[in-house]
């Protein structure tokens, strides 16, 4: 603010539609950041969502208050989603990572458009879950049945598939906001789409699955893009393309990608 104050910094009228993005193209940014560009950024949207990570940072290491995967549904900001997995768990603490903000161990996330994976390995004197913020009041509509959850805000909609099934937090400061997966080895799969309900998107996406490959990658068949492999090096390979972190820029990059 203090650039258009004091120095006369003007905006082009034309970066409006980029911020408030409303064609049918999605947008795929790319770029990196802090000191030696060591924080790789990915991020895709719609005019029905959007969905960040970021992309091969400190796996299986001990965290501080990092947020490395965040989503939003819809219209309102408040139908937001991230996961991790918490430093303490007293939801008011001093801690760093807290419970909400950043991750104990942070896991492997890897993410190729619409679609991410995040595989936990927690430390035994780590607490023995992970979680995802899911605040129920703020979606149109969502499901959590096993380990299958669904939410929808406009157009915009979910699909979190678990490894093991979904505990809704009932009780407390996060009562029905709150996901939770046990176990000291977790997986999430993270879907975002256009839909206009739930079905919809089950139908679409309900079925995927993480293979392990004996090279280390993680794939998924994604009835959209294809077979997505995610590789041990942070790379992710889809639709003839390959995505990697260690191209990515301070300037940035955006690709416009046509909706499947």
């Amino acid at each position: 603010m203090s650039c258009i104050r004091d120095h006369g910094l003007t905006v082009s009228e034309d970066l409006a539609a980029v911020a408030c993005h409303r064609a049918e193209q999605h947008q795929e940014w790319r770029f990196a950041q802090g000191e030696n560009s060591f924080a790789a950024l990915y991020h895709y949207k719609s005019r029905d969502f959007a969905v960040g990570s970021a992309a091969h940072y400190r796996w299986k290491e001990w965290g501080y208050q990092e947020t490395v995967l965040h989503l939003r549904l819809g219209e309102r900001p408040e139908a937001a989603v991230w996961i991790n997995h918490p430093g303490e768990t007293i939801q008011f603490g001093y801690s760093r990572p807290s419970f909400w903000g950043g991750c104990g161990t942070l896991p492997r996330v890897q993410q190729y458009r619409g679609v991410a994976v995040l595989d936990f390995s927690t430390f035994d004197e780590q607490p023995d879950f992970t979680h995802a913020w899911f605040p129920i009041g703020e979606f149109d509509e969502s499901s959590v049945k096993g380990s299958l959850a669904l939410a929808r805000s406009g157009r915009g909609t979910m699909m979190l598939r678990g490894s093991t099934d979904f505990v809704v937090v009932k009780d407390g400061p996060s009562a029905n906001a709150e996901l939770r997966q046990y176990g000291r080895k977790t997986r999430w799969i993270v879907r975002v789409c256009e839909a206009s309900n739930l079905a919809a998107a089950q139908d679409r996406f309900g079925a995927l699955a993480v293979e392990d490959k004996e090279d280390g990658s993680l794939v998924v068949e994604d009835p959209e893009y294809g077979t997505v492999a995610f590789r041990p090096d942070g790379s992710a390979a889809a639709e003839g393309r390959t995505v990697s972190p260690k191209d990515f820029t301070v300037a940035g990059e955006v690709t416009m990608l046509a909706a499947n």
